[in-house]
């Protein structure tokens, strides 16, 4: 069977796309996925708090908003004991624990947002600050299409969950280097 020689351009394409990949990473740590549901689930007990709250603030009837403030105040109790049943999970395992206790040291993350971090960011301290703040949605993207030229803006939202401040904490030299060396972040002028 003859074959027929294409294009160099197509060779040298071919080349490209099956050449060894040199910067492999590590896999995902096994332990950050129960973790991840654990999470997960935290967060779909916050997202019924909402519909419940929104129910409550539409509702006239007396017997029916005392039911959903009963059902509020139910949740509620329910996703502080799990986010703290979290914590304690990830306690149980010093380096993670010491990672936790680092993404918590900046001004502006609570127990809460450090647990997201630790939990759906773990490439925190091993990236550049572009590409944690691409990761969080806080990067650039262009609008282009055709001819036309549209604005360089960042994604709408930060992702999971994570707030807009401790996004732009994240995507900060400070917290890559303050992660990836290991040590506390201080406040300037607090040393």
């Amino acid at each position: 069977m003859a074959t027929q020689a294409g294009p160099p351009i197509v060779a040298s394409l071919i080349a490209a796309c099956t050449a060894p990949v040199v910067n492999i990473h590590a896999p995902p740590d096994p332990r950050l996925a129960s973790l991840a549901a654990h999470l997960t689930w935290i967060d779909q007990i916050g997202e019924d708090i909402k519909c419940h709250k929104t129910r409550l603030e539409t509702c006239r009837d007396p017997r029916a908003r005392e039911f959903w403030k009963q059902e509020i105040a139910r949740l509620e109790k329910i996703k502080r004991a799990e986010l703290a049943a979290l914590q304690k999970a990830i306690r149980q395992h010093r380096d993670l624990a010491e990672r936790f206790d680092l993404i918590a040291s900046f001004d502006g993350i609570g127990p809460k947002t450090a647990v997201i971090i630790l939990v759906r960011i773990p490439e925190i301290g091993r990236l550049s600050r572009e590409q944690v703040a691409a990761l969080v949605g806080l990067a650039p993207y262009d609008d282009d299409s055709g001819d036309r030229y549209g604005r360089r803006r960042p994604q709408a939202r930060a992702v999971w969950g994570v707030r807009r401040r401790a996004a732009g904490i994240l995507s900060s030299q400070s917290a890559n280097t303050v992660v990836a060396r290991g040590t506390a972040w201080q406040p300037q002028g607090a040393h």
